[in-house]
C-alpha cells in the first residue's frame, strides 16, 4: 500500500523503475512467506487444500500470459491421506511446472489432471505449446528441482516433448 501511494506521488521518473523493482521483490517476498506458512501448517495436509490452492496458482500464473487451463480431479479420491512432506514436494514439483509453462511454452492451453490408479496418484500435465527437443540437456534448476523433489517424493517422472508438439508430465507416487 506505500509503495502504491509513493507511486502516485513521485515525479521522478528515473525513481519509477527502482519502485517497480521493490514493489516487485516485496511481492515475491509475500508470496514466498505465505508458501512457507502454508506447506508447515498441518491443517493444509489434504487434497481439498492443496487442490485449491493448485487452481489459485494456475489461475494467477497462466491468466498472466492468456493461458486457459482446466485441472480436472473427477478420478480422484480426495480422502486418500496426505502427508505433508508429499504435500510439500508435489507442491514445489507443481509451481515449477506451471511457472515454467507460463515462461517458457508459448502455449494457448494447458491441461491439469489429478487421479488415483492402482494405489499411485498421478499428477499429469500438458501444454499445447511450443514444446523442446528432449534430446537437447536443459541443464535449467528447475529441472534439477523437480528430479530432486520427485526423488524425496519417491515418484516416477516422465517429460515428454517436442519441437511444436507440446509438453506432457506426469508424476506419480505411492501414498
Amino acid at each position: 500500500i506505500l509503495t502504491e501511494a509513493l507511486d502516485k506521488n513521485l515525479d521522478n521518473k528515473k525513481q519509477k523503475p527502482m519502485l517497480k523493482s521493490i514493489k516487485e521483490n516485496v511481492s515475491i517476498a509475500q508470496e514466498t512467506m505465505s508458501d512457507i506458512i502454508w506447506s508447515i501448517s498441518p491443517k493444509n495436509d489434504n487434497w481439498q487444500d492443496l487442490v485449491k490452492r493448485m487452481q489459485d496458482f494456475a489461475s494467477d500464473t497462466l491468466a498472466s500470459q492468456s493461458i486457459k487451463f482446466s485441472l480436472n480431479t473427477a478420478n480422484f479420491n480426495f480422502d486418500t491421506p496426505l502427508k505433508m512432506e508429499k504435500r510439500q514436494h508435489l507442491w514445489r514439483i507443481y509451481k515449477e511446472i506451471i511457472t515454467n509453462i507460463a515462461r517458457h511454452s508459448h502455449c494457448k492451453t494447458a491441461t491439469i489432471d489429478l487421479f488415483n490408479e492402482d494405489n499411485k496418484i498421478t499428477l499429469a500435465i500438458e501444454d499445447d505449446g511450443q514444446g523442446y527437443d528432449n534430446s537437447v540437456l536443459h541443464n535449467g534448476n528447475g529441472l534439477t528441482n523437480i528430479n530432486s523433489r520427485s526423488q524425496q517424493l519417491n515418484a516416477t517422472v516422465t517429460n515428454s516433448s517436442s519441437p511444436n508438439g507440446g509438453c506432457r508430465w506426469l508424476i506419480s507416487f505411492s501414498n
